[in-house]
């Protein structure tokens, strides 16, 4: 606003050498007009210099250019013709101005100022005889008036703009602690939360969302395609149900394994879309957890029923006799009463550990002397070859519950002693890490014949066994150890002559989820 106030003083400098040339004065005054006016454009160059350097405080420079230009102005009006010249206005336009810049009593100086050199012009005039009738002090007042109320309003104008730019700032300053606040929420929500617009391009994503799709803190994308083909698949899809009025989706994506929900927030023909990413193995551990607390009531109320029973037919049993005292038929009979009640004490015993369960203690474990410690436990109670292929990366470390991850790889061992042998019934075990931006893959493969594809998708399934004499509560509970635990234990495609994989997916290295 200064800036602008020390040009207004370059054009006022303008007027009065155009209003002096087109007027009729005498010659003998132009040297003295034109040299002061000369003057008056280097006071505003210097004002203009300090402006620039900021010399002066904001104040003092609109105090001391406030009064020299209405004196200067003054003067230029009498050399003129005084009230005859109409050039007044311009005094109007300046103590607007300077009223406007330093509202409050500045505002009623520089009023009074001009108001008293008028009044004071009128008098010098009056006295020698300039004017002998007193309408010059009546014109005198009409412009002291003027300029009175120019500052006046310039003053109240000034503060209303300023209440309201005052008023104006502080709102703007809630809604940025607002838009703050709401994005410190949405960056620690345990959901991911990515907003998109029309045109698919990525506007808002959460730190939790870039944690489920495998994206670095630091990595920008800029659009949905970008982010995941098969997620944007789903978004199109959504639109596409959004012309038969549904305004909201949900959909499952296959890798990462996610749930998502779609929102549409606002109902034009291309609207942002409210994205909601859950992981499916959060549902999974919920969905377990009600599953072990239906099967801990199941087993609790039949444990009484079924064990009892089973102790007193096999106690019954052994008292038929030694094995020399029966014959062979009898001995037979007495041996699968005995195999058969120990059967079933194993199946209840294996489903009272399911519902017993304590909960998963998660801890960062060195996955790499985790493998070497667990291969040479394990190779020295069981006839096998296990074959470790570690990362670069010594010090790579994951979170699980270290005896739970012990106990899910001896169910994995042992199953592929019992299913994985090869051709000349040698068991080769090769157990290698993989790591893929903040996911860890431990992936248990053999040599074996491989699953058939027929029972692929019954194998986690409990009391599911391909033999005889097994409960088929193994991969059951390796399943179960993996999800409480926030892991995903999957069977991996491969050609029937190549054995079977399976792969542990541990989805976070850093830090827990809660």
């Amino acid at each position: 606003m200064l800036f602008i106030y020390n040009l207004y003083r370059f054009a006022s400098i303008v007027v009065l050498a155009v209003v002096y040339i087109l007027g009729t004065y005498p010659e003998n005054r132009t040297p003295i007009y034109f040299g002061t006016l000369f003057f008056y454009f280097l006071f505003g160059l210097m004002f203009l210099y300090f402006w620039w350097k900021q010399s002066f405080k904001f104040k003092l420079q609109v105090y001391w250019s406030g009064i020299v230009d209405i004196i200067v102005v003054v003067v230029f009006i009498q050399s003129l013709g005084y009230l005859q010249s109409g050039l007044g206005i311009l005094l109007n336009a300046s103590i607007a101005v300077l009223s406007i810049l330093t509202p409050g009593r500045l505002a009623v100086f520089f009023a009074s100022l001009a108001s008293c050199m008028f009044l004071g012009i009128s008098c010098l005039q009056y006295v020698y005889g300039v004017h002998e009738d007193l309408s010059v002090f009546f014109s005198t007042g009409v412009h002291g008036a003027g300029f009175f109320a120019t500052a006046l309003t310039a003053w109240y104008l000034a503060k209303w703009v300023e209440s309201s730019e005052n008023l104006a700032s502080q709102r703007a300053k809630e809604l940025a602690n607002m838009q703050r606040l709401n994005e410190y929420i949405v960056d620690r929500l345990q959901y991911g939360v990515i907003y998109i617009d029309a045109d698919q391009g990525i506007r808002v994503i959460n730190s939790s969302a870039r944690q489920l799709l495998n994206l670095k803190s630091n990595q920008y994308l800029f659009s949905l395609k970008e982010l995941s083909p098969e997620l944007q698949e789903k978004y199109l899809l959504f639109l596409q149900k959004r012309k038969t009025c549904e305004q909201s989706a949900q959909a499952i994506v296959d890798n990462p394994y996610l749930q998502v929900h779609f929102y549409c927030s606002s109902y034009a023909d291309d609207p942002s879309v409210l994205i909601i990413l859950e992981d499916m193995l959060n549902i999974a551990q919920q969905a377990q957890q009600l599953k072990l607390a239906s099967l801990g009531q199941f087993s609790a109320s039949i444990a009484h029923e079924l064990r009892n029973p089973l102790g007193v037919i096999a106690h019954a049993t052994q008292m038929l006799g030694e094995e020399e005292y029966l014959n062979k038929d009898d001995s037979r009979l007495k041996e699968l009463i005995i195999d058969n009640c120990n059967r079933m004490n194993s199946v209840i015993k294996n489903v009272l550990q399911m519902s017993r369960r304590e909960q998963s203690q998660p801890e960062p474990i060195k996955i790499g002397p985790f493998l070497k410690q667990f291969k040479e436990k394990f190779c020295l109670i069981n006839q096998c070859d296990i074959i470790l292929k570690l990362s670069g990366d010594k010090k790579m470390t994951v979170l699980f519950d270290k005896s739970q991850l012990e106990q899910l790889l001896v169910i994995l061992c042992d199953n592929t002693l019992q299913h994985g042998r090869d051709a000349s019934g040698n068991v080769q075990i090769n157990l290698a890490i993989e790591s893929k931006a903040q996911h860890v893959m431990l992936h248990v493969c053999d040599t074996g014949p491989g699953i058939q594809k027929e029972i692929r998708d019954n194998i986690f399934d409990p009391f599911f066994s391909t033999v005889r004499t097994g409960f088929g509560m193994g991969l059951f509970i390796a399943k179960d150890l993996c999800e409480i635990n926030q892991a995903r234990l999957n069977l991996m495609d491969k050609d029937k002559d190549k054995g079977s994989c399976f792969t542990i997916h541990f989805t976070h290295n850093d830090e827990m989820r809660l």
